[in-house]
């Protein structure tokens, strides 16, 4: 049985805390619970979108909010450098499956109260989600399977998807414990 959760700042539980209560993220006062780690965030998902042009500087503007939302999350720096570097590599490898027709990535954050997610969205018909020619072998030239598993190290989980003309990676890193079991 697990215990009940204290606050990180007084060592009481919720009903008991009188700290100033805000989210450890977006600093909001509305709707803010007690987690699991002992610190106080928005009930509510928080969502950041990018809309990013095949250029290498936005790529490190992406790696910059997940190093943000990772560090606000608690995580150890070298695990912060880790998810920070994928995701600029992630964004990278996506800019070569840009088209004239459709030059923008959509990268989208959100970060729930156990877990925080990266997805890579772009429109085009004929390319495979981030990663997914690599490691499903439909791409000799991008390095191999091995390169994009070393690149996803840091996360716990993986997940590709096409829909309509759009082909997503969806990248998760949980908070506070492992990854669920499938």
């Amino acid at each position: 049985m697990q215990g009940q959760t204290l606050c990180a700042q007084c060592d009481l539980p919720e009903d008991r805390c009188s700290c100033e209560r805000y989210c450890t993220i977006c600093k909001g006062q509305i709707n803010v619970r007690l987690c699991s780690d002992g610190l106080y965030y928005c009930t509510e998902p928080k969502t950041f979108r990018l809309l990013l042009d095949a250029d290498s500087r936005l790529a490190a503007a992406a790696g910059g909010v997940v190093r943000y939302l990772a560090d606000a999350a608690g995580f150890e720096n070298d695990a912060v450098a880790r998810l920070q570097s994928a995701v600029i590599a992630a964004c990278s490898e996506a800019f070569e499956h840009l088209s004239a027709a459709r030059p923008q990535l959509e990268v989208t954050f959100t970060r729930f109260s156990d877990r925080m997610e990266v997805a890579l969205s772009h429109l085009d018909e004929d390319s495979p989600a981030i990663g997914l020619d690599t490691i499903a072998g439909f791409a000799s030239h991008i390095g191999g399977q091995e390169s994009m598993q070393v690149v996803f190290a840091g996360f716990d989980r993986v997940q590709y998807e096409t829909h309509d003309g759009e082909a997503v990676t969806r990248l998760t890193k949980y908070i506070g414990h492992v990854a669920p079991s499938v």
